[in-house]
């Protein structure tokens, strides 16, 4: 059975809590294989900005236009990560639902 650590939720003191896997669900590349086959989000309007780096790269920032007083939520994906993965997705639609 697969176990990692999580951190509670930002309103509480940082603490730790043990994440134990669904026995029919074990592992990280399980789990995402089944989110992107069997877990869909309605799409979003991004409001994108393009910084352009000097040496030729560039950023990408994709916004959501919201609640003035909603907190903002960064996510930081990996190099061949975008807002279009499954897990920015889910993450994305999980904390509107928090607002």
């Amino acid at each position: 059975m697969a176990a990692m650590f999580i951190w509670a939720a930002p309103t509480e003191p940082a603490s730790r809590e043990l994440y134990i896997a669904p026995a029919w669900l074990p592992g990280g590349h399980v789990q995402t294989i089944y989110t992107s086959l069997f877990i869909t989000v309605l799409p979003a309007n991004y409001r994108r900005e393009r910084l352009e780096l000097d040496d030729g790269d560039f950023l990408d920032f994709d916004w959501i236009d919201g609640n003035a007083n909603a907190p903002v939520v960064v996510l930081f994906h990996g190099l061949e990560g975008s807002s279009a993965s499954y897990y920015a997705q889910d993450c994305r639609a999980f904390s509107r639902l928090l607002g």
